[in-house]
């Protein structure tokens, strides 16, 4: 028997006083990958740590089924909501801060600490709705500026006390939209949230025991296409260097595409060998509808908490030695290193810089 809380009386009473709350149900753990492979739909995101200290690795994220979609390009806001699509010129990212203003869930101590809400990407062509600045970028692969899925449910697992829960946010729909509730209404928002949450656990529950690995397959080698030849590459780094002497600029971070072709090789299989070759804290897999993004990485860029936001910048690397002494000389040839000392006192001066910008910039409010 699912054991859903709190209980209908309980939250409508809480939900009249303002005191709006997620309804959930608690489970063993099961691994995230086996969980997204079960609900996986156009839109639909894995937010995964799968491994480093549990500061920065304790939980898991699934959802998927959002109820509202928000996408941004060239300027133009477009929200999907209710088989419905509404366009808007208005400032995109006050566009979203309000959608959100409107979203009043209370947080839970019981519950992990994304229950619901917008999940999504910002691409670096957003700095255009802050900054004037040339655009001189082919826009080659027409990847929206921003574009995030709001979502209602939500699967969360926690690696440290070994659970799932399955959240579902009452009414979330009707909130950010400003509808008002009614008595009636919220003990109707209940009963939907508590099937969705169901629902959940029906597809869920079936073989998900473990993560299955994925199958060893015999392919042809893939060719790896390189945006520009080595020349090409090292001008660059010339120029940059000239310009860095000259005082126009003071680090320049030069980057290359590399692409391939797949043939029908999918996405999650991408994604499922990276995460096994590169098991790491911020791992993450989003199905946008059109595109998929898979990547995993050791570096948070940015969190916020309260008053509080905090970076965590990685530069550096070493692979690591076959024993502990391998292991401290790959420490002590980081650290004497010079062109490593030199990227982390560049990460230094361009997080002063930030905060300097925070500090000073008319677009304080959007670095909250």
């Amino acid at each position: 028997m699912l054991n859903i809380l709190p209980s209908r009386k309980k939250f409508v009473e809480h939900a009249n006083e303002g005191k709006i709350c997620p309804v959930y149900a608690e489970l063993p753990f099961i691994p995230p990958c086996r969980i997204y492979e079960t609900v996986e739909t156009p839109y639909s995101i894995l937010l995964e740590s799968i491994k480093g200290p549990e500061k920065i690795a304790r939980y898991s994220f699934i959802g998927a089924e959002p109820f509202m979609v928000f996408k941004v390009k060239n300027g133009s806001v477009e929200i999907s909501y209710k088989n419905r699509k509404i366009i808007s010129r208005h400032s995109p990212l006050k566009k979203l801060k309000d959608l959100m203003s409107n979203y009043r869930m209370n947080a839970q101590k019981d519950l992990p600490p994304f229950t619901g809400g917008a999940a999504g990407i910002i691409s670096y062509d957003f700095i255009h709705y802050f900054e004037n600045l040339p655009r001189s970028a082919v826009d080659d692969l027409d990847i929206p500026d921003a574009h995030f899925m709001l979502l209602d449910a939500v699967i969360a697992v926690d690696h440290k006390l070994m659970k799932t829960f399955l959240i579902s946010c009452p009414g979330a729909g009707e909130i950010i939209t400003g509808v008002e509730a009614s008595i009636k209404n919220w003990g109707i928002y209940y009963d939907q949230a508590c099937d969705k949450i169901k629902k959940l656990h029906k597809k869920i529950t079936p073989d998900t025991s473990a993560a299955a690995n994925p199958a060893a397959q015999s392919r042809k080698p893939i060719e790896i296409h390189h945006e520009m030849g080595k020349k090409h590459y090292m001008d660059m780094v010339k120029r940059a260097k000239e310009y860095i002497r000259a005082g126009d600029i003071f680090q320049a971070n030069l980057s290359q595409r590399v692409s391939a072709d797949i043939g029908d090789i999918t996405a999650w299989k991408i994604y499922k060998v990276l995460s096994g070759i590169n098991p790491s804290p911020f791992a993450g897999y989003l199905n946008m509808g059109d595109y998929y993004i898979a990547g995993s990485s050791p570096e948070r860029l940015v969190r916020v908490i309260g008053n509080s936001v905090e970076t965590r910048p990685i530069a550096g690397t070493r692979p690591r030695g076959t024993n502990e002494e391998g292991d401290r000389r790959m420490r002590a040839d980081l650290l004497l290193n010079e062109k490593e000392r030199a990227e982390h006192l560049m990460l230094i001066d361009l997080e002063r810089d930030r905060k300097s910008t925070r500090l000073n910039s008319s677009h304080t409010d959007i670095s909250r």
